[in-house]
């Protein structure tokens, strides 16, 4: 009877270490430490489970990063046009809003991202404007007309684009080109 517990020991141990050491690796994954390998087992199943693992969290990192340069090349692009450009969900959300949208509509990016464009930007034309190129087919132009803080009125011309994303889900950019001041 000591004889078959000491075995049967040893034989759990040789079954469950590989078992904890994998849940430890996972655990490593999860906390986004994609880089860590997990050890290969000497067991044909445990070693192709290690080796799956280990391609999926490699798949994973490397979708990240591309991921990551994608925005990076987008945020640079925006940033340095001209023209003001704002992206807004199906559901009116501010998606991202470049730097000349923010002087022309006078917000800071932070307080703006994320949030409807309705409380952001109280502009009746602008607001009339987004809904009308959201049901519209086809890019729709129209100048609008904002209120400085000097009351000097300025027009705008804006411009959409309706843009349908992986997940079949509408967005629009919306581009501001500053076109004159009224005096």
């Amino acid at each position: 009877a000591l004889f078959a517990s000491v075995v049967s020991f040893f034989i759990s141990k040789k079954i469950t270490r590989p078992i904890e050491e994998m849940t430890e690796g996972v655990q490593y994954f999860s906390e986004g430490d994609l880089d860590r390998k997990l050890l290969i087992p000497d067991s044909l199943e445990m070693s192709a489970l290690a080796l799956s693992m280990n391609s999926m969290a490699s798949r994973l990192d490397e979708k990240i990063k591309t991921t990551i340069r994608q925005k990076n090349e987008l945020d640079s692009v925006l940033s340095s046009m001209q023209e003001g450009v704002i992206a807004l969900d199906q559901d009116n959300l501010i998606i991202s809003i470049n730097s000349s949208a923010t002087q022309i509509f006078c917000v800071k990016p932070q307080m703006v991202q994320g949030r409807g464009l309705k409380e952001s930007i109280r502009n009746y034309s602008l607001q009339k404007f987004i809904a009308d190129a959201a049901q519209s087919n086809v890019p729709i132009e129209r100048d609008i007309v904002l209120s400085t803080a000097s009351s000097i009125p300025l027009i705008v011309v804006a411009r959409s684009r309706s843009m349908l994303t992986k997940a079949s889900r509408l967005c629009l950019s919306i581009c501001f080109t500053l076109m004159a001041i009224s005096i």
